[in-house]
């Protein structure tokens, strides 16, 4: 079986759905939100009232990339038609996750008429109804769950809330279709922010989340625009979905996850600067925070793995780590152990909460499960397999008791992993023609997951003897391994490892290697030949 026809069946899909989905993207595909989304009209009205007014409007974004993007849309777009606008990306570490009174004071200090939260405000109720309290009009723009009551804002654009979609879109999607609404259409560049944020959020790729996803990598790849491509990293003939998540939406996320106080700001003056000098100037300082946040996210990690991780559900606490990393620990864990994890560190800025972040498997409702005891907690919000919540410190062991027990209650299925084999053919620069027109990969259509078969005794080992670099095909392919364990000698049976597979370049010259990250357990794998 080729290629394409393992990945056909891998995905359950035809070759006649494989070019519905490979159809070009296309705003007409998106719903009229000014048809088709409840309350919207009203909502932009709001905007307008204050840009006629000439009032001053204040955006109160997120610290993820979907914050930093949606932010950076609405921004645009009220810039564009004469808007009085500033915005604000807090730090975790100061405010903590949403809107919070103090923030609230800030803004009010500022002369605000109207304030727009985006991508949080659904549950800030306290925060919402002070800012009212002090004669400011509120603009919630949310895409999180949101609980039986809402805030008492002027009006809330949420996808749920205005029946606009069956699924859930991101909070740059949402401004997106506001920035439609004020300009009278759509931007490209804009757009392809909001495609971004699909990728960045992991919403479902189905639908007009992958019209826009589409998008995003078309304009990526066509227009190659300077604060994106620098973002990417190494220039590539063709930039996928995996550049996307591992490069730049990386290095835009650690802006969020580091401590550098208001300099997350810089991500809104990046992505909405039309100056070349400015976006070289600013890119080295974003790429410093990258580079920083991935050496104290390989000390956290080391951490991690230190812990008793036997339990059905990992609950554990670090007292060292800083809030912004535990996403990431929490993402690196559930998807090592296939398990649900959530990781807590010490708030910065309340010395008696702990901030947590929760991550799941695909069929695990991890929110469904904690949302039970979610009157006791601080802060909580987010999605089935991806939430955050903060709780008193000296709730943890109730919480971890709670919690634990509350999931051992419930019956859930995690479905097996399929993963493709690939044979000595497939390791060939032309396959990832064959993954290209499988693109964009994302939520529910995930990246495939690899495995190739060899046996101990056709593996070929560097001169130091420390890795297995195996070429095929007059070198356009190959396997490696790097700091093997070598149990794996002793083995006499062919081996299944499991592993990435990618183009890799050097001096210019693609090859496609598989890099062998284990061994894969067959009694727990469907393997696609």
């Amino acid at each position: 079986m080729g290629l394409k026809e393992k990945l056909l069946k891998y995905y359950n899909i035809s070759e006649d759905e494989l070019k519905e989905r490979s159809l070009p993207p296309s705003s007409s595909l998106i719903l009229d939100p000014k048809i088709h989304f409840k309350g919207f009209n009203e909502a932009v009205d709001l905007i307008k009232k204050h840009v006629s007014n000439k009032s001053k409007i204040y955006i109160y974004g997120d610290y993820d990339v979907d914050g930093m993007t949606s932010t950076s849309i609405l921004y645009y777009a009220l810039k564009e038609i004469g808007g009085d606008v500033l915005y604000s990306l807090p730090s975790r570490y100061k405010y903590g996750y949403g809107l919070v009174k103090n923030a609230v004071d800030e803004i009010y200090s500022k002369g605000i008429k109207l304030l727009i939260t985006i991508d949080n405000g659904i549950s800030a109720f306290e925060a919402v109804e002070y800012a009212r309290e002090l004669g400011m009009d509120v603009l919630i723009i949310d895409h999180h769950t949101p609980q039986d009551k809402l805030p008492r804002a002027n009006n809330i654009i949420h996808w749920q809330v205005g029946e606009y979609t069956s699924y859930n879109i991101s909070a740059a999607f949402l401004a997106l279709l506001v920035s439609y609404s004020l300009l009278g259409k759509y931007v490209s560049y804009l757009v392809c922010l909001a495609g971004i944020a699909v990728f960045a959020d992991q919403m479902k790729m189905i639908e007009m989340n992958l019209n826009i996803a589409k998008y995003a990598l078309l304009y990526i790849n066509k227009i190659r625009p300077l604060k994106l491509t620098l973002l990417l990293g190494q220039d590539k003939p063709r930039y996928t979905s995996s550049d996307i998540n591992f490069n730049l939406i990386s290095s835009l996320n650690s802006l969020g996850r580091v401590d550098i106080g208001d300099d997350i700001n810089l991500a809104i003056e990046y992505l909405t600067s039309k100056s070349e000098e400015r976006i070289r100037k600013l890119y080295p300082k974003i790429n410093e925070i990258s580079l920083k946040k991935k050496e104290l996210a390989k000390a956290g990690r080391i951490e991690a793995n230190s812990r008793d991780l036997l339990a059905p559900i990992i609950i554990e606490k670090f007292d060292s780590m800083q809030v912004g990393l535990i996403g990431l620990i929490s993402t690196s864990l559930s998807s090592a152990l296939n398990k649900p994890v959530i990781c807590f560190a010490a708030s910065k800025e309340n010395e008696g909460e702990l901030v947590g972040s929760g991550r799941a498997p695909e069929g695990i409702d991890l929110y469904g499960i904690l949302e039970k005891y979610s009157s006791s907690y601080v802060h909580f919000g987010g999605h089935k397999q991806a939430l955050g919540v903060t709780i008193k410190k000296d709730d943890f062991s109730d919480f971890k008791n709670k919690i634990s027990q509350e999931y051992s209650t419930f019956n859930y299925v995690i479905p097996t992993k399929k993963y493709i084999l690939l044979d000595e053919s497939d390791l060939d620069i032309g396959s990832f023609d064959i993954l290209n027109e499988f693109e964009p990969f994302g939520q529910e259509f995930e990246s495939p997951l690899y495995c190739f078969k060899i046996n101990p005794s056709k593996l070929k080992f560097s001169r130091d003897g420390n890795h297995i670099i195996i070429n095929f095909n007059n070198y356009r392919g190959g396997f490696n391994y790097f700091n093997f364990p070598r149990d794996i000698l002793d083995k006499k049976e062919d081996l299944y490892f499991k592993g990435k597979f990618d183009l890799s370049y050097y001096k210019g010259r693609a090859s496609a290697k598989f890099v062998a990250e284990g061994l894969l357990d067959l009694k727990k794998a469907e393997i696609i030949k």
